[in-house]
This record gives C-alpha cells, structure tokens and sequence, in this order.
C-alpha cells in the first residue's frame, strides 16, 4: 500500500503532543512492525520536541558495552535531557531468555523512575506481550501506552499480516480519526478525505463502526475519491474499493495504475507485485479462482527475480497462491505453497510470531478441508501456542484458533472438547469486540448448535 508515511503522520504528531505535554517523568512504550526504523523514528521525533532536550540511546550499542542495567544507561544520560529514546529495546536480550531479562528490568525499574526523565521504550508489537507477562509491577509505570503502526505492509485482506490484525488501540484509533473529522469545517476537503481512509481501513479489523457509519463514510469516500484520487495518488485509493467490495472499480484503478509502469524499468518492483497481488484478491472474492491463480504467480515471478530468497514478501505471496489452491479444492497444491510459506516464516520470523502462527492455522484449515483432522488439530495447537505466547491469552487472534479447534472437534463427533473451546472463544470476543460483534454472534450460533448435537448423541445412548 501508499499509506504509509502519510498514516505515520497523524500518529506520528499525536505522540509528539502528548511527550510536549508532560511536565513529570514517565514511562512510555511505543511499539511498531518489525520493520520500522527505531532511530529513525525518534530522529524525527527529537526534531519536533524542545532543542537540546532529547537524546536517543541505541539498545544495540549497550549490548556492545555491557548487559543492560539502569545504572549504565544513567551513566548515559547527558545533563538537561528530558526525553530519552530507548531504540531497539528487543536486542538487549542478547542470549537471555526473555523472562530473565524483563525480570531484571523489572527489578531496575524503581531506579530509572527517581530520574527526572520520560522515558520512550521503543519496541516490536510482541513485545508488549512478553512485559505484561513477565514484569507485571513495570506496567504500572506505563502511563500511557499505543501501537504506532507507522508502515502498514500488507496488500490485500488475505495475507497474513506483518502487524497485528486487532489491537485494542485501533478501535481508540477511530475514536481519535472520528473526532477530528467531525470537528473539520470543510468535509470535502483533502484531509477529510485523509481521515476518512484511515478510519475505513482500521475499521476492517475492528468492525468498530456502526453499519449506519461506516455506509455514511464510505459513501462520502466513493465521493471524494473521484475528486481527489488523480492528485492524492499516495494513497491506495483502489484498496479501499475492494476493501468494500467494489470489485469493477478497483480493478479499474489497477489496471490504470499499472498502465503507468508500462515500457519503464521495474524499479518499484513491491509496487506491481503488489498491485497483482490484490488484482487476484478480487478474483478469489469473485469465484474466478483461475484468473486469481495467474496474477498471484505474476506477483511470484517480479518477487523471485528481484527481491532476496527468503524476503517476506514471497512468503505472502505463497500464502496467496495457497488460499487460490484451496479454494478450488486442490488442497494438496495448496499445503505445497503453505510450507513454502511457512519455511519462510520461521527462518525470519522464528516460530513465535504471529505471522509464522498464522501459516500454522491455514495448514491446519487446509487439512481439516481434506477431512484430516487429526492433522487439523496437530497444526491448530501449533497455532494456538504461537499466538498465545506473541498476541496473550486474551487476543482475538487467539481467540480464532480456539474456534477453529472447536470447529475441528464438531466435525469428529467430540462435542465435549468443541463446546469447551467455543465458550473460551467466547470469553474472548465478548471481552474483546463485544456481544453484538458479528465473529462473537457466530460463536453463539454455534455453541448452540454443538449443545443441540450434544443433546441428540446422549439421548440416542439412552
């Protein structure tokens, strides 16, 4: 997508006002995708923040020196600095088990506190996990706490995501978006139609909108995109399209898009595959499973040729090419992509990420389609356990691989285990997203359903 460094910047001046703000030391933490640039990041926060009061300390220039202990990073502080960026805060582990590590930091904490210091933890999203689960008295000094998410990286609803799908923030996020648009004078401006994009596309992972709202929005976007979209090009205008399903119309914005790569070299290589990409995502959601299966494997080709072996964007695209196969039923071509996938994901990723835990769960829907559910099981705990130990036991992430077990379970007859993971399920989604959300409503329905299975099989053993 062309989101990105216009979505940094809403975000990105909401964090310099609440730092300009602070008169008394603090804690913050700021956790991004793991490909952002920490330093770069807080670089262009200290220039918007008083001159000669901030200062960033690199957590990979303290592994050089020494563990990390608040007593060396006091030693770095330099007189007069009031806000200190702690960048790559994830490298200080070195060879120490997480635990171990966020327990010592834990036990620091009252230390760094005394300084007369806002502190800015600089992270990746799973990080946060490992703070809450591991050091639960530093949270106390977290007085404020969001997700920046300042590069959104996915193109297209079905790929698994390099950022969290749902974070609590988000639908803060919108609250935030929906303020300042409505306190606009002017609603067809160019920054309402700025802001309105920001709340539709947040608004696809939280379902936080009212049906009422979002059709509201959408239709002044429909509007304003006509009026804007030839000179706000960075802006994926057309993802916002097929996001609501107005397949012709975004196919027609590709396919103008690409026409302006024709006869130039491929430069912006991530661009077109990109756009293949979700070119043959409207085909899957259009039944045309064939003319999916050619654009995904256009996106292949540019990837292979011009991006490193195992870059993450091939992987995606494996995914992509997998859920084709699936969809058309052959489940063994798409297991073949999926591992393809999956040997990517753990070599970058590692096995406990949410991204490698996503893989794990489309395997295991892949097998539970081929009626092998045992195997479906296998790789729904591998799921389960990744997405636990990254997203917590209370995300809504995992609270979908605890459904699928229990769709699993159904399937073999076992309605005792099916009715145990959907009511976990459900504790999740109406903590989480609510009882009227539409995934906490099919949790419902089928918690009925396996009660009334349950129900026949007792009364035929009598």
């Amino acid at each position: 997508m062309k989101l990105a460094n216009q979505y940094d910047e809403l975000e990105f001046e909401r964090l310099v006002e609440r730092l300009t703000h602070q008169r008394e030391s603090a804690f913050f933490c700021v956790t991004f995708s793991a490909s952002i640039s920490h330093t770069d990041f807080a670089e262009r926060m200290c220039e918007k923040l008083p001159s000669g009061k901030s200062q960033i300390i690199d957590f990979r220039e303290l592994y050089t020196k020494a563990r990390y202990s608040s007593e060396l990073i006091k030693s770095l502080i330099k007189d007069d600095t009031f806000y200190v960026f702690l960048a790559n805060f994830q490298l200080a582990c070195g060879d120490m088990p997480d635990a171990e590590f966020f327990q010592i930091f834990n036990l620091s904490r009252d230390t760094l506190a005394e300084l007369p210091v806002v502190f800015v933890f600089m992270m990746p999203l799973y990080f946060r996990i490992n703070i809450a689960r591991s050091a639960p008295d530093f949270n106390t000094f977290f007085i404020y706490r969001a997700d920046f998410v300042v590069e959104i990286e996915d193109s297209g609803l079905n790929k698994m995501q390099k950022i969290e799908a749902y974070n609590e923030s988000n639908s803060e996020l919108i609250e935030y978006y929906l303020e300042k648009y409505n306190k606009l004078r002017n609603h067809e401006s160019k920054e309402a139609f700025e802001i309105i994009i920001y709340i539709l596309i947040l608004n696809v992972y939280t379902g936080t909108l009212s049906f009422i709202e979002s059709k509201r929005l959408y239709e002044s976007f429909v509007y304003l995109s006509s009026l804007y979209h030839e000179k706000y090009i960075e802006f994926d205008v057309a993802y916002i399209f097929l996001l609501h399903g107005d397949f012709e119309k975004a196919l027609e914005l590709y396919n103008e898009e690409l026409r302006t790569y024709e006869g130039v070299n491929i430069v912006n290589c991530n661009d077109i595959a990109n756009i293949y990409n979700n070119i043959g995502l409207i085909y899957v959601k259009q039944g045309k499973l064939n003319e999916a299966l050619d654009y995904y494997n256009k996106a292949l080709d540019i990837e292979v040729i011009y991006l490193e072996k195992e870059h993450i964007d091939i992987a995606f695209t494996y995914n992509n090419i997998a859920e084709a196969y699936d969809e058309i039923g052959e489940y063994d071509k798409a297991l073949e992509f999926l591992f393809k996938a999956l040997n990517i994901c753990e070599n970058v990723y590692g096995k406990e990420h949410p991204s490698t835990a996503c893989v794990y769960n489309d395997i295991a829907r892949v097998y539970s389609g081929k009626k092998e559910y045992t195997g479906a099981l296998e790789w729904y705990n591998k799921a389960k356990k990744s997405y636990e130990i990254t997203l917590g036991f209370e995300h809504p992430d995992t609270a979908t691989v605890y459904s699928n077990k229990a769709d699993t379970y159904s399937l073999q007859g076992d309605y005792i285990n099916a009715l145990k993971y959907f009511k976990k399920a459900l504790d999740i989604r109406e903590k989480k997203l609510g009882k009227k959300h539409s995934l906490t409503k099919y949790i419902y329905k089928s918690i009925n359903k396996v009660e009334a299975l349950l129900f026949e099989a007792d009364k035929s053993k009598l």
